[in-house]
């Protein structure tokens, strides 16, 4: 499966979500599942909704909705943010 992580924060910071984004994507590699990290330390919303649309995941998870959610079109961000 082609999946995709969205976290405010990947290696090598040592805060929360860093080392939680590692070691998911440690554990998915390991079950033979192809993991591509989106960090938006690293790169703005704009630039990460635009790899993931071009070559689009099977799932994608955000670790942190607040931070995660404006990477996400048509969703809101924000602590109360309901799903679309």
């Amino acid at each position: 499966m082609k999946i995709t992580l969205i976290t405010p924060y990947y290696h090598p910071p040592a805060r929360g979500n860093a080392v939680t984004a590692r070691r998911i994507e440690r554990q998915l590699r390991a079950a033979g599942h192809a993991v591509t990290v989106h960090s938006l330390d690293a790169a703005p919303a704009e630039d990460i909704l635009r790899r993931i649309t071009a070559d689009p995941p099977d799932l994608i998870h955000a670790l942190h909705a607040y931070l995660g959610g404006p990477a996400w079109p048509g969703r809101p961000a924000g602590p109360r943010a309901s799903p679309t």
